[in-house]
């Protein structure tokens, strides 16, 4: 779901996205241009954070990736709820020169190691919600990216990174990387094992152009994170090209998609459009009569707006 836009800002859009050529680059990238401008909404309280905001918590991270060991071309693993603590993981790692693999946090611990061997990751960052998921262990490091208590909605959160291990040794890196690749992605192996499949940063910044001028996203845009992070869908096409073209994301208070608070969240930006498979675009129809607020129901539903 979308809304229509000029001809003008399709174009505006398209040109905003493909400018960052490299991923880390991103939120530097929209601070100079719309430094005090809503770029995420977070948490119970949906406290707003700035481009601005946004961009100096990548650069602290950033630096503190730098001291820890990590040199650049080294593999991260990143698996995290849709939370800040995965925004900032992904763009400080990137900005850090790191190759980036989200991994689904509801795996298992076992599984997540498979994952974390195939792509030859040094360290997992992981957010508070993970920590039971995965325990540090010198062959599998992982560190918390941790924030403070979001009870406040005012100001940026505080987050540092927590180093319980210092980054394993990996005998085999992942064969084939270069320095202009910035994510590995894992299909979803229904047919079998997971493949895995590099992304560089040329391949992001042209797949945000095409959604960008496909979707008809601009600055007045704005979203809610529904699709999780680790996954392509919900990464580049409604996370990333709502950044990259100025516009806002609701990052949901659970760190997934929840029915019982998507309509509050849709409102708290004004929200114009989000995407979803259809399982989901279903559960929001069958609750709509009963959740979906009354009177005035926001951009999404008037286009013309």
């Amino acid at each position: 779901m979308t809304t229509h836009h000029s001809p003008n800002a399709v174009a505006t859009g398209a040109e905003a996205a493909a400018r960052p050529c490299r991923l880390g680059h991103l939120p530097e990238a929209r601070a100079e241009t719309a430094r005090d401008t809503t770029a995420l909404v977070i948490g119970t309280q949906r406290r707003p954070i700035t481009n601005a905001d946004l961009a100096d918590l990548v650069v602290d991270q950033c630096a503190a990736l730098q001291r820890s060991g990590l040199r650049p071309g080294d593999v991260v693993a990143l698996q995290s709820t849709n939370s800040i603590a995965f925004l900032v993981g992904l763009f400080a790692a990137a900005r850090a020169d790191l190759v980036v693999a989200p991994i689904d946090p509801a795996l298992p611990s076992a599984e997540r190691q498979t994952r974390v061997d195939m792509v030859g990751a040094r360290v997992t960052l992981t957010d508070a919600h993970q920590q039971f998921r995965g325990a540090s262990t010198p062959d599998h490091p992982a560190w918390l990216l941790q924030t403070a208590d979001d009870s406040s909605s005012h100001g940026k959160p505080a987050l540092r990174l927590v180093i319980s291990d210092p980054p394993r040794a990996v005998k085999t890196p992942l064969p084939g990387l270069t320095d202009q690749d910035a994510l590995i992605m894992f299909t979803s192996g229904t047919t079998g094992k997971p493949k895995i499949v590099p992304w560089t940063h040329n391949n992001i910044a042209a797949a945000l152009a095409g959604i960008a001028d496909g979707y008809q996203l601009g600055p007045s845009d704005a979203t809610v994170a529904v699709m999780p992070l680790f996954h392509g869908h919900g990464l580049i096409a409604g996370l990333l090209a709502t950044l990259a073209t100025g516009g806002r994301v609701v990052l949901p208070a659970r760190g997934r998609f929840s029915a019982h608070t998507f309509w509050d969240d849709l409102a708290a930006v004004d929200a114009t459009w989000y995407t979803a498979v259809p399982t989901i675009h279903q559960i929001l129809l069958d609750r709509a009569p009963t959740d979906l607020p009354g009177g005035h129901r926001g951009r999404l539903f008037h286009p013309q707006l």
